[in-house]
């Protein structure tokens, strides 16, 4: 057992959109860059390797022109159901302070989908990390904008 400190964080949202036009817009790197991030933020370098163990690679670049990129490894795939990921955040330095285990759902609902983020952080270096509000403001965003591009799809 880890004697590093966890922080959990859970967002649920619900989408006027059927559950397979929003898991696909996690399937390909050409459909997450498109959405992924806080508003204002850029996806220049996008790797997703969608199955279980394949690889998941995002750099963000920040309106500032900052740059972080997570890397990490899907776990577990349902299709249509459910995408489980694993990530480090390393900083500048290299040195990895964050791990992260996200486990998303998507279900019917009302003639939408019901989706659900449930992530839980493991904090390795307090310099490293970032408040939940934050956390929670930033994934938002990004929901925000993977429904509206999960509605240009096609069905």
């Amino acid at each position: 057992m880890s004697d590093h400190e966890q922080r959990i964080l859970e967002i649920e949202r619900v989408f006027d959109l059927p559950r397979e036009k929003l898991f696909a817009a996690w399937s390909s790197a050409k459909h997450l860059s498109q959405w992924y991030g806080p508003n204002g933020f850029e996806v220049p370098d996008c790797i997703v390797d969608f199955r279980p163990g394949g690889a998941l690679s995002i750099t963000m670049r920040a309106p500032n022109g900052m740059e972080m990129t997570i890397q990490g490894r899907f776990v577990e795939i349902v299709d249509n159901e459910r995408i489980v990921f694993e990530t480090a955040n390393p900083g500048p330095d290299g040195v990895v302070k964050v791990k992260a285990r996200s486990t998303l759902t998507f279900e019917d609902h009302e003639g939408g989908t019901k989706f659900n983020l449930h992530e839980v952080y493991t904090i390795l270096d307090p310099s490293g990390a970032i408040p939940i509000e934050m956390a929670t403001q930033g994934w938002n965003q990004a929901f925000d904008k993977m429904g509206a591009f999960a509605g240009s799809l096609d069905s």
